[in-house]
């Protein structure tokens, strides 16, 4: 490692650095024809006067903490804007015939193998999850997925598939 080049960059003070300002500083000066192209990150031209970046940046700030401030005195930011991941393990939990008409008959079928997988422990993962004790969506998603894999495509048993997904086209 260049250890001029680590102790120039570890001299470069904070306020230089945020928002790439070193970077976009070379290109808007060394480079004016660069300058002018997209950015991948904003899709806008690189802006040499960094005044109006910094001010259109701490603008955006503020007005993104005062609406959120606004919305919890208005009570509106108690309500979630988008669903969550967490809310899988409620629809886990809502859709209890994924286990009964997927996971338990991919079980008795003999698709995970025995030495692997241990049927009691599976059933101890659902049981906990359904009653609500302990979150194992993922591990359901993953042995729901691996199981119809497995039987579809190392086993070749196609018969629950619809006849116009099967045919190759």
């Amino acid at each position: 490692m260049d250890t001029d080049l680590v102790d120039f960059l570890l001299r470069i003070p904070p306020r230089a650095r945020l928002e790439q300002r070193v970077y976009k500083k070379m290109i808007a000066f060394s480079y004016p024809q660069v300058r002018d192209l997209p950015c991948t990150n904003s899709g806008r031209p690189i802006d040499p006067h960094f005044a109006r970046e910094y001010f259109a940046m701490t603008s955006s700030y503020l007005a993104r903490r005062g609406a959120d401030a606004l919305r919890k005195i208005s009570g509106a930011g108690n309500q979630p804007l988008r669903r969550e991941i967490r809310d899988l393990a409620s629809d886990y939990r809502a859709e209890p015939q994924l286990i009964q008409t997927v996971l338990n008959p991919l079980l008795e079928d003999g698709v995970f193998p025995s030495e692997i997988f241990s049927k009691e422990g599976v059933a101890g993962i659902v049981e906990a999850h359904y009653s609500g004790r302990e979150r194992h969506e993922e591990l359901l998603a993953s042995l729901i997925s691996f199981g119809l894999a497995y039987k579809f495509l190392a086993l070749g048993q196609f018969g629950e598939v619809p006849t116009h997904l099967r045919q190759a086209r």
